[in-house]
C-alpha cells in the first residue's frame, strides 16, 4: 500500500542521511567505528528451552476444541495451563521494554512517570548505621506509583539503595555505605526479579499433567483442582452444621482432602480475623501452616493477627517469616530467616509450625509438599500463575480474599482467563462466592449500615450486611454531616487533571469544620467521643492531590491513595476525586471510575463518606455497555447521599454514546435505568 511505501523510501533516505554524514566525518580524519554485527540468535540454552515450552504446550492443548463452549473442565483446565507457562515470561517482557524506555528518559521526562521520581534535593540524614544510612529527599508533586522496599536506579546506571518509606512529597532512601555520600538527583525502580522458579514449577507441572491427566494422585493436588474450579472436596453439604462462618470455615479447612477453600472477605467482615483463627485450627492439629501473599506487609499482617489469637487462646505456636531483609525493629514473637535453605529447615526440625513467604519462595523445588496447609493471603488479587506455581509446596490451600477489591497489576498481554487472580478465577465473573464453592463473610463489622447497604447493593449482591452495633456509628453536634451514610459536596473546577486547590480547600475547610471541638463520634460500643485529626481519612485517586491535601492539613491527617490505604478504616472518609471531568482525568475512565478502586475508598469508613468531585464527574460520555456499568456505581452513589444535604439527584441531560443516545431517568434497586431516546440506532 501507498503508505507503506513511503515509509520504506523514508527510512532508506533517513539512513543515506546518516551515511553522508559519516562519510563527511571520516573525510575530516574523525574515527567512527560500527557497531560489531551479531546474529541477534539466543543462547544455546534458551533456545533449548523455548524448544521444551513450545512441545509442552503443544501436548497440551493436543485434542482441545478451539470453541470454548465445546471444552470439558479438564480441557480447559489443560488449556490455562498450557498458556499460563509463559506468564511471567510475557510479564518480564513488558517490565523489560519499561525499563530500557524510562533509562533513554531525561531527568525532566522522569517527573511525569509513574515508576521514577524526579527532581530530587537532599533534606537530611534520618538513621546513620556503620552499615548502611538513610537519607531523606524531597520531591514536587508528580504521579508515583514506588513503594517501601523498592530497588532504585538512576540514570547514571547508578543504585543508590531502596525505598525505606515514601510519602507524597518525599522519599527516605536506605543506602549501603558505598552510597554514603551519593545523591542522585532523579531515581526509577527496576521491579524485574527472577522467576526462574515460579516458570519451573509450572513447567514440573505441565510435563506431570501430560503423562497423568488433570486427576489422580500427584503433585499441585490443590493447583489442578484450582484450575478446574472444582468444588472444595469434601463438600459442604457433609459438614456438620455449624453455629458460624468461622466455625464452619474450621471444620470445612481441617476436613479438606487435596482441594482449595476460597473464603471471600469483603470490607471490614473479618478476613484476617478468620484467617488466623482457622490457622490457629490447624496448628493444634499438629499441621504444619505455609502463608503467602503480594507483599511481606500482608503476610507481617496475618502473622501478628495469629500471634494474638495464640495467646488469646494460650496455644504455643512458633512462627517464622522469611523476608527480603530483616526488620529494624523484629517483632518478639516472628522468627526472621532472610536464606531459603535456613527457612525450609526451620519447618522440617519442626523449630516452627508456621512459615510465612512469598511466591518467590514456595514454588522451588526444594519446598515441594514441605506444608500441610498453605494460606494464601488477598488471593483476590495474587495472580492465578503465582497461586498454581506456589501450590506445589501443599495438598491443600486456603483462599483468603475479596476480588471486588484493588488487584494486581500486571503488564504484560495474556490469553483471556490467565490475567486473573486465583478468586476471580474461581467467580468466573460472579460478584462473590456461592456457597457450594466457599464461604463468603457477610457481616461486616466496620460501615454503618447506611454505608453497608450501597457497598452490598453495588458490590456485593445485596449478600453484605452490617453486624449488631454498626447501626450505633453517628455523627452529632454542630456541623452539617449528622448521623451516617453517603454525602456528597461538589466542587466546580476546570481544567484540573490529577490535582485540585479548589477540592484542597474545600476539604481543608471540612476538617477545620469536624474537629473545632463541637462535633462527636459514637462508635459500635455506644461510647461517644469528640472528632479528632485521628478519626478522619482522606484519600484521592491520585497522587498529586494526596501531596497538595497533605501541603495544606497538619501532619496528623492520614492523607493517601486509595492503594496505601487498603485494609485501613477511619470514623470519616473524605474522597477527593481532582479532575474537573473525565476528558482531564490522566488515566482515563479505566481508572477514576473503576468500580474496585471505589469500592476500596468508600468501604474505608465507619460512619460517613464525603465525595468532594466536580459535578461533570457525574455526567460522563460512556461510549460502551463497560463505561456505562462503571459510571452506575457513582450515579446510585448519588441517588443514595444524605438528601437534607443536597438537593435530589435531577435527570441527566441526554448523551450521545458512540451511535445511540441514552439518558438517565430513574434509579431502581440500585440498578441504572437508562432510557434509549428517539430515533436512537442499535447496532
Amino acid at each position: 500500500m501507498a503508505y507503506n511505501r513511503e515509509d520504506c523510501l523514508s527510512a532508506y533516505a533517513l539512513r543515506n542521511w546518516f551515511e553522508q554524514i559519516r562519510t563527511d566525518q571520516l573525510n575530516k580524519g574523525v574515527e567512527i567505528g560500527r557497531p560489531e554485527l551479531s546474529s541477534g540468535d539466543a543462547s544455546e540454552s534458551l533456545e533449548e528451552r523455548t524448544k521444551e515450552l513450545q512441545l509442552l504446550y503443544e501436548q497440551l492443548i493436543d485434542g482441545i476444541p478451539p470453541d470454548t463452549d465445546a471444552r470439558n473442565p479438564e480441557q480447559q483446565a489443560k488449556w490455562l495451563l498450557a498458556n499460563l507457562l509463559e506468564f511471567h515470561r510475557r510479564e518480564a517482557k513488558a517490565k523489560w521494554w519499561e525499563y530500557f524506555r524510562l533509562k533513554d528518559l531525561s531527568q525532566e521526562e522522569l517527573i511525569d512517570e509513574k515508576s521514577a521520581i524526579g527532581k530530587l534535593r537532599f533534606e537530611r540524614r534520618v538513621v546513620e548505621e556503620a552499615k548502611y544510612v538513610i537519607d531523606q529527599y524531597s520531591f514536587p508533586p508528580q504521579e508515583c506509583d514506588l513503594s517501601d522496599g523498592d530497588v532504585l536506579e538512576d540514570l547514571e546506571g547508578e543504585k543508590p539503595g531502596s525505598i525505606s518509606r515514601i510519602e507524597s512529597g518525599f522519599v527516605e532512601i536506605r543506602k549501603s555505605d558505598k552510597y554514603k555520600t551519593y545523591h542522585p538527583t532523579s531515581v526509577f525502580t527496576n521491579k524485574i526479579i527472577n522467576d526462574k522458579e515460579k516458570r519451573d514449577a509450572l513447567f514440573r507441572l505441565g510435563q506431570w499433567v501430560v503423562e497423568n491427566g488433570m486427576e489422580g494422585n500427584g503433585p499441585f493436588p490443590s493447583g489442578r483442582s484450582l484450575l478446574m474450579r472444582n468444588a472444595p472436596s469434601p463438600g459442604r453439604e457433609t459438614l456438620a452444621a455449624s453455629e458460624s462462618l468461622l466455625e464452619t470455615a474450621k471444620e470445612w479447612t481441617s476436613s479438606l482432602n487435596n482441594s482449595f477453600l476460597p473464603i471471600q472477605g469483603p470490607p471490614g467482615a473479618g478476613k484476617t480475623y478468620t484467617g488466623a483463627r482457622i490457622i490457629i485450627d490447624l496448628v493444634k492439629q499438629g499441621k504444619k501452616v505455609g502463608i503467602t501473599a503480594l507483599g511481606h506487609k500482608v503476610m507481617r499482617n496475618l502473622l501478628e493477627e495469629v500471634i494474638k489469637a495464640a495467646k488469646e487462646e494460650g496455644i504455643d505456636i512458633r512462627c517464622a517469616h522469611k523476608p527480603s531483609k530483616k526488620s529494624d525493629v523484629p517483632h518478639p514473637d516472628i522468627l526472621e530467616e532472610t536464606d531459603n535453605a535456613k527457612a525450609l529447615a526451620l519447618l522440617k526440625n519442626n523449630k516452627v509450625n508456621v512459615l510465612a513467604g512469598t511466591t518467590w519462595m514456595w514454588p522451588r523445588h526444594e519446598f515441594i509438599d514441605s506444608v500441610d496447609v498453605l494460606v494464601v493471603d488477598e488471593a483476590g488479587q495474587l495472580s492465578l500463575a503465582d497461586t498454581i506455581a506456589a501450590s506445589q509446596a501443599t495438598k491443600s490451600m486456603i483462599l483468603l480474599g475479596d476480588p471486588q477489591q484493588l488487584k494486581q497489576p500486571q503488564q504484560g498481554t495474556h490469553p483471556e482467563g490467565t490475567e486473573v487472580s486465583a478468586l476471580e478465577h474461581i467467580l468466573k465473573g460472579e460478584s462473590t462466592i456461592s456457597d457450594d464453592k466457599g464461604l463468603f463473610l457477610n457481616d461486616t463489622w466496620r460501615m454503618h449500615p447506611k454505608i453497608c447497604a450501597y457497598i452490598s447493593e453495588m458490590f456485593y449482591t445485596g449478600r453484605l450486611h452490617p453486624h449488631t452495633g454498626m447501626e450505633l456509628q453517628v455523627i452529632e453536634g454542630n456541623t452539617s454531616i449528622k448521623g451516617a451514610g453517603l454525602w456528597y459536596l461538589p466542587v466546580n473546577h476546570q481544567g484540573n487533571q490529577n490535582s485540585s486547590t479548589e477540592e484542597a480547600e474545600t476539604v481543608h475547610s471540612m476538617i477545620t469544620d469536624l474537629t473545632k471541638g463541637d462535633v462527636f463520634w459514637t462508635n459500635h460500643k455506644g461510647e461517644k467521643h469528640i472528632i479528632q485529626q485521628k478519626d478522619i481519612l482522606v484519600i484521592s485517586p491520585y497522587n498529586a492531590q494526596v501531596a497538595k491535601i497533605k501541603s495544606i492539613l497538619p501532619d496528623a491527617i492520614r492523607v493517601g491513595t486509595v492503594d496505601k490505604f487498603q485494609g485501613q478504616e477511619a470514623p470519616i472518609v473524605i474522597y477527593s476525586m481532582a479532575s474537573s471531568s473525565l476528558e482531564d482525568a490522566p488515566r482515563g475512565m479505566d481508572f477514576l471510575y473503576n468500580a474496585n478502586r471505589f469500592n476500596v475508598a468508600i468501604s474505608r469508613a465507619r460512619s460517613a463518606v464525603i465525595v468532594v468531585a466536580s459535578p461533570k464527574l457525574f455526567s460522563p460520555d460512556c461510549r460502551t455497555p463497560g463505561q456505562m456499568k462503571m459510571a452506575n456505581a457513582f450515579c446510585m452513589y448519588l441517588e443514595m447521599v444524605h438528601k437534607d444535604f443536597n438537593n435530589r439527584i435531577k435527570p441527566t441531560k441526554p448523551h450521545m454514546t458512540g451511535l445511540w443516545r441514552w439518558q438517565i431517568k430513574t434509579f431502581n434497586n440500585g440498578n441504572l435505568r437508562i432510557t434509549v431516546l428517539p430515533n436512537t440506532r442499535w447496532h
